[in-house]
């Protein structure tokens, strides 16, 4: 690792204006298989900033009270309940999985092979 990007972040890879890798960066720093490993991670198109949501706490906040009362089943986590009754449908795999990437948003769509190929 050269000691000029000890401590970058991921950014620092990427094209941001752009929004694709940055290829020059890749070949310096990188072999072959892992630049095409990394090409293969899809950069989103869209803009916005990332932020941490704790589902289980209704302001969306992580405290020990409420992932103790997560724990202990007094508090439900919806998603949890939405996958298992999906999973548990009587359907056909098939069905099944292309139901779990619609709601996951893993289906290729124009959007997602627009960030993908961009």
């Amino acid at each position: 690792m050269p000691v000029q990007l000890e401590g970058s972040k991921v950014d620092s890879l990427i094209q941001l204006e752009r929004k694709k890798w940055d290829d020059e960066i890749l070949l310096d720093i990188c072999n072959e298989r892992d630049r095409k490993l990394i090409k293969k991670i899809p950069l989103l198109a869209q803009e916005g900033e990332d932020a941490w949501y704790w589902l289980p706490d209704e302001e969306g906040y992580f405290t020990v009270r409420s992932c103790y009362r997560l724990l202990q089943g007094e508090i439900e986590n919806s998603h949890a309940q939405f996958w298992n009754k999906l999973w548990g449908l009587k359907l056909p795999g098939k069905i099944t999985h292309f139901l779990w990437r619609v709601c996951s948003a893993c289906m290729p769509t124009d959007v997602h092979l627009a960030a993908k190929w961009v």
